[in-house]
């Protein structure tokens, strides 16, 4: 497929979370559906982009994340342009991971005592220690025959009210705004349709993370019809933040990746914006149109 200047993606999970592609495969999707900007955003962690090569000349690459933040449902918040070696964004993920290691033992433990046979010690040799989390402890029962797929797995013994479901602390959202605007991106509330708000508590809920550093909102996500869309580019017109536009896909068999084609030409200056302002992810790319 052609590029498309206007065809965007900035909210794409890889194996380095819980999604089933590669990195590197991630990207040659997206550049055979297109997209010429993208943004690797898995959840509380970065560990994807030592996974692929340092530049791509078919597609524009940013640095992005997409952590997980407390509130009353799980609030996530969509980091772009950082500096990846930068210490307050790599403060939350060394927090992060010390609490997705917890959380691991004590779903095993959960399991163990329902008369599942897991070794936590041996499941954690199959995967990379940095990445390893829910999404593979469900493949592992799913190879021991626990589970049809990841799906079931989650909903027989790993979502919430189940067998072995572990919560986990979370940094408040202050502490993960704070972070990325200190390394230098862009803090973004992903996919604000989840946080089930009516109209004037969703505005004051942005108002008040604005406050709090926010940079912009994800205009455009599969959950988020057309309208929906346009009122939220309403609100951060009126409040000057920035647009940005995803698909959220985790690359899984029943998935259509469908990244998204931008017309509204406010989404489309607030995401060059971001790119002008951001270190492109630059290097030759290994994929084939």
């Amino acid at each position: 497929m052609i590029k498309n200047d206007r065809c965007v993606d900035m909210h794409i999970h890889s194996t380095a979370s819980d999604g089933a592609l590669s990195p590197e495969n991630c990207i040659k999707q997206a550049i055979d559906r297109g997209v010429c900007k993208m943004s690797l955003a898995d959840h509380d962690t970065i560990a994807g982009y030592s996974e692929i090569g340092s530049s791509y000349e078919d597609i524009k690459i940013i640095t992005g994340v997409e952590l997980s933040a407390k509130y009353d449902k799980e609030l996530h918040i969509l980091g772009y342009g950082f500096d990846r070696n930068a210490k307050p964004i790599n403060d939350i993920f060394a927090y992060m991971k010390e609490e997705r290691v917890h959380r691991n033992k004590c779903i095993v433990k959960k399991l163990n005592k329902i008369g599942i046979d897991l070794d936590y010690d041996e499941m954690l040799g199959n995967y990379d220690s940095d990445t390893f989390g829910r999404v593979h402890i469900a493949k592992e029962l799913i190879k021991n025959g626990y589970a049809v797929d990841v799906e079931n797995a989650f909903e027989k013994f790993l979502s919430k009210g189940r067998a072995a479901y572990c919560e986990r602390e979370l940094l408040e959202k202050e502490k993960c705004i704070a972070a990325i605007k200190e390394s230098g991106g862009i803090a973004v509330l992903a996919h604000p349709i989840f946080l089930s708000l009516h109209r004037q508590d969703l505005i004051r809920f942005i108002d008040e993370l604005k406050e709090m550093g926010l940079g912009g909102i994800e205009a455009y996500h599969p959950s988020q019809d057309e309208a929906y869309s346009l009122y939220i580019i309403s609100i951060c017109e009126d409040r000057h933040l920035y647009c940005t536009a995803g698909s959220d896909t985790h690359g899984l068999p029943h998935e259509i990746y469908s990244p998204v084609l931008i017309k509204n030409e406010y989404v489309i200056k607030s995401i060059n914006e971001i790119f002008e302002r951001s270190d492109s992810f630059k290097a030759k790319t290994k994929t084939s149109r």
